[in-house]
């Protein structure tokens, strides 16, 4: 997939009154919508957060225990210092950044809970709905500093 080109769609979205733009060539359709998914909420708004926030995905509800946040957008992921596995994180804890578009996402902890697995490199490419972190709901760990 061509990050390039996404943005470069994202931006004639914009720049436009359209509430939907699909582009299709070959095997490749892109489909871009203002507005909202059922499949995904946005997250609050921190205060001086200085950019957009990320959209994540709910967790998936799960017998393991585990919440999932996705990435809601396309771009380079910078996961937070502190994000390493077993390090405790609170609801609206940010996560890391997507950057896109040269803007700065917040990415944001939807659940409390010990990561367990950090999926995604910093400054890797991410896309859409692409898995970065897992929590284990509830768990402990270590305190975030």
């Amino acid at each position: 997939m061509d990050i390039v080109l996404i943005e470069t769609l994202v931006q004639m979205l914009q720049g436009s009154e359209a509430e939907e733009l699909t582009v299709a060539a070959g095997e490749l359709q892109v489909r871009i919508r203002r507005g909202h998914s059922t499949d995904w909420h946005e997250a609050e708004p921190l205060p001086d957060s200085g950019g957009v926030e990320t959209a994540v995905q709910q967790p998936e509800a799960a017998a393991d225990n585990l919440s999932r946040i996705s990435a809601g957008m396309v771009g380079i992921f910078h996961p937070a210092a502190e994000l390493k596995p077993g390090t405790h994180m609170q609801p609206g804890q940010v996560i890391g950044v997507i950057e896109s578009m040269k803007q700065i996402n917040e990415v944001i902890s939807p659940d409390a809970g010990a990561v367990r697995e950090v999926l995604v490199e910093d400054r890797s490419p991410v896309e859409f709905g692409q898995v970065l972190v897992t929590i284990e709901k509830g768990s402990e760990g270590h305190a975030a500093s």
